[in-house]
C-alpha cells in the first residue's frame, strides 16, 4: 500500500512539473513576443498573399495562392481545386500596443465551422523556415538581424496554439475570398494596425 501511495505521489508530482514547466514556457514565449514588438523601429504595411482564381461551377474553385515576401517575391505557390464555392484565408493578428502583425494561417474551402476546428492547408510551413519569418525578407531594404529575430519570435508566438490563451492580444481574422472575379490577381495587406485589405492586383 505504501507503495502505491509513494507511486501516486511520485506521479503526481511528475505532473505538476510538467504543468509548471509548460506554463513558464508559454508565458516565456509571450514575454520575448513583447520584447521583440518593443525592438522594432517601425512596421509598414505589407502584401502577405496573392490568389488569383481560374474558375468556379456549382460547388468547385480552383485558383492559386501565392505567399509573398517583402519585396513581392513568392515564396510558395500552392495550385489546387476546392470543394466549396468559394475560398477563404484566416490570419492571425497579434496587437502589441500600438503596433499589429498579421500572418497567413491557412486557406480552405468556405464552410461554417469554429475557427479551431477548421481544416485546410496550413500556410505557415511556407514562410516560417530555419528560425526566419520570410514574409519580412527582402533584399531591396533588408533587416538588420536583430529586427528579423524579433520578427521571428512575433510570428513563432502568434502561430502557436497555446497564443489564443492570450485573447486580448491575439485574434483570428477572415478574409472571404468569394468575391474574387476569376481570372483577376488579388493580394491581401495586412496594415500596421492590424486591418487586412483584399485588392485587385490587376485589371
Amino acid at each position: 500500500m505504501k507503495r502505491v501511495d509513494k507511486a501516486l505521489r511520485l506521479l503526481a508530482a511528475c505532473i505538476l512539473c510538467v504543468f509548471f514547466a509548460s506554463a513558464a514556457h508559454v508565458l516565456l514565449r509571450f514575454v520575448r513576443c513583447i520584447r521583440s514588438a518593443s525592438s522594432i523601429a517601425s512596421m509598414e504595411s505589407y502584401d502577405a498573399v496573392q490568389v488569383f482564381l481560374f474558375g468556379s461551377s456549382g460547388n468547385s474553385v480552383s485558383g492559386s495562392v501565392s505567399i509573398m515576401n517583402a519585396d513581392g517575391a513568392v515564396l510558395a505557390q500552392l495550385e489546387r481545386s476546392w470543394n466549396s464555392a468559394g475560398l477563404s484565408i484566416d490570419f492571425v493578428t497579434v496587437s502589441l500596443g500600438a503596433r499589429s502583425f498579421s500572418f497567413p494561417e491557412r486557406v480552405y474551402a468556405n464552410r461554417l465551422m469554429p475557427v479551431r476546428s477548421r481544416s485546410g492547408v496550413v500556410l505557415a510551413k511556407y514562410y516560417m523556415r530555419g528560425r526566419e519569418c520570410l514574409l519580412f525578407a527582402s533584399s531591396l531594404h533588408p533587416l538588420t538581424e536583430q529586427e528579423l529575430r524579433a520578427r521571428y519570435y512575433i510570428a513563432d508566438f502568434a502561430l502557436s496554439p497555446v497564443a489564443h490563451i492570450f485573447a486580448s492580444f491575439i485574434k483570428v481574422q477572415t478574409v472571404d475570398l468569394s468575391f474574387c472575379v476569376p481570372g483577376r490577381t488579388y493580394a491581401i495587406k495586412a496594415e500596421a494596425n492590424g486591418n487586412l485589405f483584399l485588392y485587385p492586383v490587376t485589371d
